[in-house]
């Protein structure tokens, strides 16, 4: 599992890629009440939006880390938004991309350097 510096977490899956809001990112948002998801078959660019969360506080821009196509959406998640205050790391997947630049993820933050990321904020 990697981390964008916009709080995203990515991990591999034979040629794609799961992509999900990271628990520091949970954090900053508060407890989640909508997702505006990504559609299937949506070509994104890195650092394009990739979904809209909202909270009780206030809607915010998630941003893909990765250059792709949207395979899939969590319809666990779709069907039970709290999966994503309670599990963002595992059962609260936002969604599978294809990337087109697979490379991007080799740019992304190993764990320890994200954990050093968050500490220095």
């Amino acid at each position: 599992m990697k981390y964008s510096k916009d709080h995203v977490w990515a991990i591999k899956e034979d040629k794609c890629f799961k992509l999900g809001l990271s628990s520091v990112g949970k954090e900053q948002i508060g407890e989640i009440v909508f997702i505006e998801f990504p559609k299937i078959g949506l070509k994104i660019q890195k650092d394009d939006v990739l979904c809209i969360i909202e909270s009780s506080k206030s809607a915010s821009d998630i941003i893909s880390p990765l250059s792709g196509t949207v395979v899939a959406i969590n319809e666990d998640l779709q069907k039970d938004v709290d999966l994503i205050n309670t599990s963002e790391e595992e059962k609260g997947w936002i969604c599978i991309i294809e990337p087109s630049e697979p490379s991007q993820f080799d740019m992304m933050l190993a764990k320890e350097a994200y954990q050093k990321l968050k500490e220095e904020k």
